[in-house]
């Protein structure tokens, strides 16, 4: 082989050599210029786009450091700061989407859009969950003493990865959570077996009620909430466990007031293939009203509002929002129903677009949300006692939510 065959090889591999390290160095320039953004920049709290908090600046001490936590908060606080990583999370799900993986970042990437949350044993402490157990089962009991069985009720919301489990994909199963249902059905010590139906005395497991319209739209495609439909079939189940026939979906006008909602399972994931719509219900049966109009008071005279709905949420990331605004401690309403009943609405936000169906069953509706409740919550309870006398308790949680929440203990407080 002559010398100029030899130069034009070695020019070859060395031209080939540059082409593959370009890539490489244009890859790591791109991440040291978006570290050095993200060190320079204003640092955020909040993602408006993930609708979250955003891990701050971990403080140094010698006992955080020697168990590990501040090393794990940084990690999260470059993470959470890093420049431009929604960009990144979506270009991360394309590429993994791309070499068939079928769960990206806790979510499953399930069929006709449907973006559905993955739950796993290691997201769930089992000692928190069983003290949760007791003191919603201790309350519960504490309630069916004052008010009676027939007034209690429990409602527990699957999650979408349960109800919607044709939608899931291939060889994928949602995380069983019917024990706790069943559980605090056994602890109250009263109603019919667990396994005799889906009522449990005052106990009821929405999953057979909701999995009855499973191809119908009754969760959103990107987000974990149920969508209005959705909330009006728990409630037709509601109102069935009571004994009482349910107003027919044809009883309701429906209005499309969004077409463009991505949830929280879009968050994660940075994709989705058609965004959400949001509808309102509005009752246009025949009730018994007394003259006096919708009067929503919120935390104890905060503001004051004339409508279930936050027009001004739909112009931002959060259009969940737009029902009752968002989420906090103390909603008062008063429905202009006059039949004298009063109920107290323990929830979490699934309970945003649910409450506008019990508008024309109660008088008064008192909502509590146990993440911003502070003090006594029978403090609380006994404030709205004495405004007016509740006749009616229900208590509506997303199973999954309620196993998270480190909240529950709140129901302690003035337990005997």
């Amino acid at each position: 082989m002559d010398k100029d065959m030899i130069k034009q090889k070695k020019n070859e591999r060395q031209q080939r050599g540059r082409l593959v390290l370009f890539p490489v160095i244009l890859f790591v320039g791109v991440l040291c210029a978006c570290m050095l953004v993200s060190i320079v920049k204003p640092k955020s709290d909040f993602s408006e786009a993930e609708n979250r908090a955003l891990q701050e600046l971990p403080e140094l001490s010698f006992d955080s450091i020697l168990q590990g936590d501040v090393q794990e908060e940084y990690e999260d606080y470059l993470s959470d700061q890093f420049w431009g990583r929604e960009g990144f999370v979506a270009l991360c799900t394309k590429l993994k989407r791309s070499f068939g993986k079928k769960d990206i970042n806790g979510v499953y990437l399930g069929t006709d859009g449907y973006l559905l949350e993955k739950y796993h044993a290691s997201d769930f402490d089992k000692t928190q969950v069983e003290d949760n157990i007791f003191y919603l089962s201790a309350f519960i009991k504490d309630t069916v003493k004052s008010l009676g069985k027939d007034h209690v009720r429990t409602l527990f919301i699957p999650s979408k990865a349960t109800v919607l489990s044709s939608y899931m994909p291939e060889h994928a199963k949602a995380y069983d959570t019917s024990y706790v249902p069943q559980q605090v059905a056994k602890e109250i010590s009263f109603g019919v077996e667990e396994e005799e139906a889906d009522v449990d005395g005052g106990v009821l497991n929405l999953t057979m009620a909701l999995n009855r319209h499973e191809k119908e739209y009754i969760y959103y495609r990107t987000d974990h909430h149920w969508t209005t439909l959705g909330a009006y079939y728990a409630y037709s189940a509601y109102k069935e466990s009571l004994g009482q026939m349910p107003p027919a979906l044809s009883d309701y006008k429906q209005k499309v007031v969004s077409n463009q909602f991505l949830g929280t399972s879009y968050d994660k994931v940075q994709q989705a293939e058609q965004a959400d719509e949001i509808r309102c219900f509005t009752y246009m049966g025949t009730r018994t009203v007394s003259s006096n109009a919708l009067h929503i008071n919120f935390d104890d005279g905060a503001s004051v509002w004339d409508s279930y709905y936050d027009e001004n949420s739909l112009s931002t990331k959060d259009k969940y929002s737009y029902f009752l605004g968002g989420n906090t401690a103390k909603i008062h309403i008063t429905t202009g129903t006059d039949n004298g009943k009063v109920l107290l609405l323990l929830k979490d936000s699934f309970s945003n677009s649910f409450v506008e169906f019990l508008e024309q069953d109660y008088t008064h509706i008192y909502m509590l949300d146990l993440r911003y409740v502070e003090g006594n919550v029978y403090d609380s309870i006994a404030a709205i006692n004495r405004e007016n006398s509740i006749t009616d308790v229900l208590v509506l949680y997303n199973v999954e939510k309620f196993m998270q929440d480190d909240n529950m203990w709140k129901l302690e407080q003035g337990h005997n």
